[in-house]
């Protein structure tokens, strides 16, 4: 994945995941499961994970745009 020097390559933790794309942790782990660009945490220590900023911030800036148009069945 390609990297952007604007970032500095530093872990993030859930917390930081959750804020930063506005998502709550069930969500984050179901994402993991059945999305397959959704970034995937890295060990960082016997008992701890960490997402790569760049990696998170690339998976924001690749979303697609929302439309501006309703969803179905909301009015």
């Amino acid at each position: 994945m390609k990297h952007s020097s604007q970032y500095p390559e530093r872990f993030l933790r859930m917390p930081d995941v959750m804020k930063l794309l506005g998502l709550s942790k069930p969500t984050i782990y179901r994402h993991m499961k059945t999305i397959p660009t959704f970034p995937r945490p890295r060990k960082i220590g016997p008992r701890c994970i960490g997402w790569l900023e760049s990696e998170v911030v690339d998976y924001m800036k690749n979303l697609p745009k929302a439309t501006g148009k309703p969803a179905k069945g909301v009015e």
